[in-house]
């Protein structure tokens, strides 16, 4: 039977107008392009010449802002506190810490189930009309209305996906060991941070002590080079012994002047590490001796390499990787797996049109990805190279650290015997000028001699002082590449006395070369046994 569609059905006049609906796709239309309009006006804005400034102002001023005045000369202890409280790279490390942080604990949130709130508020310029088309008769039956032009509705849905439940798991487990890398670095920061305060304090010690000294002869110097060219002036000596003179009294009040400006800046770059203004005058407090004083390492190499295996930054981040990279394979297969997702929903809807305006559902919905299975095999693949490589890598940066504590310790020997040199040709240098002193005499023609003699004294100090602090930094050298932390690690970021206090303590196991070794978390290590035979 042919079915013929009912011209003549009565249609309401709301719906056969077709205006109010034009009106309103007008103002649609207008309101999009206002949108549009507004986001091509967006262009480049740079800062304005005040705002740079007024920034710069701030930055140098939040730079040197919440620390503690320095009341007194500053022993090595305390300007170790100092740099690891208000040094920026270690500011820096500790903040990209307590950002790990508190990615792991927004991480944690992946793992719950998702409830989900929708509501709003719907309004319609006509009524929803419908008609139908019997199969019986062929006719179309007459508009019904099943919907209010107002209505407001909302759905909340509660819901768990087993897959991102696996996937939140996965994620929060990388981030935790991010966390432990985050820590890691701050330890390397920290490290490199007192080794390079320690190797600054110790040439501003010798500024302190030898640059007065160093100034009175630059002094005497220049005075003796403006009698020397008053000589020659005057023709009381013979030209070319004065220009001779003049020649050797420019040569040593160039290198006076050297050696005054390089222990200047070891004053500078001690404040900087330290977080104070470069201009800051320091007064420094070293112990009582110090030159005669000998750090030694006794430990065999075997027990340091294992120390430095089990407690160095570099080698403890590795080995996070390694964890990374074996969950990030875990968690890459997770998507070839099939998805649950059970879900309840209350739902409710104004509409009077309807029998029932609020209802719940449960319901369970299940999904896979069917094709994506054929790479399985590469994915899997994959990840396990990926393990490989963060082994491989480990296998690397443990060999540069067993080469490192090695050169350490030959380093650190090295200086001493260059010490031990610099101390005797110290001693013989100051008789020589002693001996100097008492045979010339106090007119013009002795000043050059003079002068001559009393900066070969203090160059000969100043290798002296400088091979103490090259032996002090190599000893601390040592120390970093073992990985042992100057404070421990729950006063890193106390108050600035406890901090100093404990630093000291660190210091003084170090210089009595008591070196703990770190005990594997699981007695059936290797990395046990081999301590245990070591120490037998």
């Amino acid at each position: 039977m042919k079915m013929t569609k009912n011209t003549n059905v009565h249609r309401p006049r709301c719906w056969q107008d077709g205006s109010a609906f034009s009106r309103g796709r007008h103002r649609v239309g207008l309101s999009a392009l206002a949108i549009l309009l507004a986001g091509c006006a967006v262009t480049p804005s740079p800062l304005t010449r005040d705002e740079l400034l007024s920034g710069a102002v701030a930055a140098r001023g939040a730079m040197f802002a919440d620390q503690e005045p320095i009341d007194g000369p500053l022993s090595l202890e305390a300007v170790v506190a100092r740099a690891m409280l208000y040094n920026l790279d270690s500011r820096v490390a500790s903040l990209e810490e307590v950002t790990q942080l508190a990615q792991l604990r927004s991480v944690r949130y992946e793992m719950l189930p998702r409830l989900s709130l929708e509501a709003g508020y719907f309004h319609r310029d006509r009524d929803a009309i419908s008609t139908s088309l019997s199969l019986d008769t062929g006719l179309v039956s007459g508009g019904s209305i099943g919907q209010d032009r107002s209505r407001s509705a909302g759905d909340l849905t509660l819901s768990w996906n087993v897959l991102d439940f696996g996937t939140g798991y996965y994620l929060a487990r990388q981030q935790a060991d991010q966390v432990l890398v985050a820590a890691e670095r701050r330890r390397r920061a920290t490290s490199n941070v007192f080794q390079e305060v320690s190797a600054a304090y110790w040439q501003a010690v010798a500024a302190q002590n030898l640059l007065p000294r160093v100034q009175a002869t630059l002094r005497e110097a220049r005075s003796a080079l403006a009698r020397y060219r008053e000589l020659e002036r005057t023709g009381a000596v013979p030209l070319e012994e004065a220009l001779s003179h003049q020649s050797e009294l420019l040569a040593l009040i160039e290198q006076l002047e050297t050696v005054s400006e390089d222990m200047r800046t070891s004053q500078v770059r001690l404040a900087q590490l330290m977080g104070l203004p470069p201009n800051t005058a320091l007064q420094l407090a070293a112990p009582s001796g110090y030159l005669a004083r000998t750090p030694r390492i006794t430990d065999s190499a075997d027990r340091l390499e294992l120390i430095a295996l089990v407690n160095r930054p570099e080698a403890r981040e590795q080995a996070y990787n390694i964890r990374l990279a074996q969950t990030e394979a875990r968690q890459a297969l997770l998507r070839f797996l099939p998805s649950f997702n059970p879900f309840a929903t209350l739902s409710g809807d104004s509409n009077s049109y309807l029998f029932h305006q609020n209802w719940a559902e449960l319901g369970l919905r299940v999904s896979g990805e069917l094709i994506g299975l054929a790479a399985r095999p590469s994915v899997a693949q994959l990840g396990q190279r990926r393990v490989e490589l963060a082994e491989a890598r480990q296998l690397a940066v443990s060999m540069a650290i067993v080469s490192q504590v090695n050169l350490a310790v030959l380093e650190f020997e090295r200086n001493q015997r260059l010490l031990a040199h610099a101390r005797s040709r110290n001693e013989v240098d100051q008789r020589l000028y002693r001996v100097t002193l008492d045979r010339v005499s106090a007119d013009a023609a002795s000043d050059l001699e003079r002068i001559r003699a009393a900066t070969v004294a203090l160059a000969s100090e100043l290798r002296l002082v400088r091979a103490h602090s090259a032996l002090m930094n190599a000893h601390a050298s040592v120390f970093v590449a073992l990985g042992l932390d100057p404070a421990p690690a729950e006063l890193s970021s106390g108050d600035l006395e406890a901090l100093t206090g404990a630093i000291r303590a660190v210091q003084e196991e170090w210089w009595n070369n008591r070196i703990d070794l770190p005990v594997p978390e699981f007695e059936s290590e290797p990395a046990l046994q081999m301590a245990e035979a070591t120490e037998g």
